[in-house]
């Protein structure tokens, strides 16, 4: 696994586009930064489709000796 991104903010599913920042994630994506566009696709009852498209800026550290970071 490479890591994840962690998105915070408010997502109020009402707008058609909705922005939120990145601000940091796991493993590779520690110190990322930057924000993601969220847009409902498609809603049938309870069931909802959302794209996500975002803008990552983040620095990959590799840290010598300590193991599982790559």
């Amino acid at each position: 696994m490479i890591g994840s991104l962690r998105m915070v903010g408010r997502n109020p599913i009402v707008n058609e586009v909705r922005e939120m920042p990145i601000v940091g994630g796991t493993r590779v994506f520690r110190f990322a930064r930057g924000y993601c566009l969220a847009k409902k696709h498609s809603m049938v009852g309870f069931d909802v489709v959302i794209g996500y498209n975002g803008v990552l800026i983040f620095v990959f550290h590799i840290l010598f000796g300590s193991p599982g970071l790559v």
